[in-house]
């Protein structure tokens, strides 16, 4: 019976320790969300809506090497993906849509995780998978995107 409480108030502990991490990311993939509303990408350069300042691009492999990195573009992808330009979307990252998808559902899923409704190490994998694969998506890309240019 002692080992049971033991575990049991060690569970606690690192429940609150999930708890916050659910709740971390949750407020981070809202904020990239938000944030792809807000702005507006104006001749190939992202804008805050309604103001004319133009934000600076942030790809050191790009300034540094003069190639684009797997994620270059990502911003403006997430950006014409919000304001419901597709077409434009995909021309600046094609795994855009993607990640864009993978935001959307981690909200409902890290609201369902901070309220500890049975959340397992299955349903870690229905994160961690999609996460993998995205990746592979984005080098993939980028990798085609090398050798065919």
């Amino acid at each position: 019976m002692a080992e049971f409480s033991r575990a049991k108030g060690a569970g606690s502990k690192a429940f609150n320790i999930i708890q916050r991490e659910h709740l971390m990311i949750f407020f981070l993939c809202l904020s990239v969300l938000l944030f792809s509303f807000l702005m507006k990408v104006n001749q190939g350069q992202v804008d805050f809506l309604g103001f004319k300042i133009h934000l600076p691009s942030g790809c050191l492999m790009k300034t540094l090497f003069k190639i684009e990195c797997p994620f270059c573009g990502l911003s403006r992808s997430l950006i014409e993906i919000a304001h419901l330009n597709f077409k434009s979307a995909i021309t600046y990252n094609l795994s855009g849509p993607a990640f864009f998808l993978f935001l959307l559902f981690q909200l409902p899923y890290r609201v369902y995780g901070f309220l500890g409704k049975g959340l397992n190490s299955y349903s870690e994998k229905l994160t961690s998978f999609p996460l993998i694969l995205l990746l592979l998506a984005f080098f993939s890309q980028w990798l085609l995107k090398i050798f065919y240019r």
